[in-house]
């Protein structure tokens, strides 16, 4: 169906999630365009709880709008936008209401988040995330995935123990710098990767994994993977775009922290 068009007309703080799902958790999708009119929402005094949730298979785009955490002293819960299998209750989602699908489009900006969880800016459990001309900058999780942290979100609950939903990260073109995740033994300062099982990588079972086609990640910041980090089995795509001037005090920009990880470097990256 057509995507719901919401316009921003004004600054905006908020005191509660925005949530792109249904609140009970029953089998409804919802499909929103967000034009923000180069507005800003930012969190209220006292809110610490992701600002937008996302669950489903619902499905949103942003444009021309600032997320802006208001970094502080003080870190927040959650990250910016929460991608999750999951409606905002906690209740299981239908096993085959997962596929949901956010684009960070042209002029879209994610910023000055400090968050006590993994993703600084974006947590990616569940569906496919895509950065088409957005920004993610100047974010921090106290664990890992300063900008980005992509996760095969398993659901845990009920018979639903080892379920584990696809999560893949598409970044088209657009940017992701200044992000970090500087605490010991945290990696991603970019974005970092931990998504399949040796199982799953061996037999094609799970397509998670971050592709990058595009776009510039640079002056980012970890414990190790200053760039990127990938971890296990990942699948991780670098297909064209900029890593540079990434920071680490383990190793270099790109980290292959664990097992055996596959990466593909084409022509077209730098």
């Amino acid at each position: 169906s057509n995507p719901v068009e919401i316009d921003l007309t004004a600054d905006t703080a908020v005191n509660e999630a925005i949530l792109v799902t249904d609140r009970y958790s029953r089998p409804l999708t919802y499909h929103i365009r967000l034009n923000g009119g180069g507005k800003t929402v930012s969190r209220a005094d006292g809110f610490t709880d992701s600002i937008i949730h996302v669950a489903q298979s619902s499905t949103l785009y942003l444009e021309n709008i600032t997320f802006d955490g208001a970094l502080t002293d003080d870190t927040a819960d959650d990250s910016i936008i929460r991608i999750a299998a999951t409606g905002r209750s906690g209740m299981p989602a239908n096993n085959d209401s997962h596929d949901n699908y956010v684009v960070i489009g042209k002029d879209a900006v994610l910023q000055n988040n400090h968050s006590s969880q993994t993703g600084g800016a974006v947590c990616l459990e569940a569906g496919t995330l895509i950065l088409d001309g957005g920004t993610i900058k100047d974010n921090i999780a106290d664990k890992s995935g300063g900008g980005v942290y992509v996760s095969s979100g398993d659901e845990g609950t009920n018979d639903n123990a080892d379920v584990f939903y696809p999560a893949q990260f598409i970044m088209n073109s657009g940017t992701i710098s200044g992000n970090k995740a500087v605490r010991d033994n945290n990696y991603g300062g970019g974005v970092d990767v931990e998504t399949i099982s040796k199982d799953e990588y061996e037999n094609g079972t799970n397509p998670s994994g971050f592709i990058m086609n595009g776009g510039v990640i640079e002056n980012n910041a970890a414990y190790d993977g200053g760039g990127i980090s990938m971890s296990n089995y990942d699948n991780v795509q670098i297909l064209g775009g900029t890593i540079r001037n990434n920071r680490c005090e383990n190793s270099s920009g790109v980290n292959r922290a664990l097992g055996v990880t596959g990466i593909l470097c084409n022509f077209g990256a730098s």
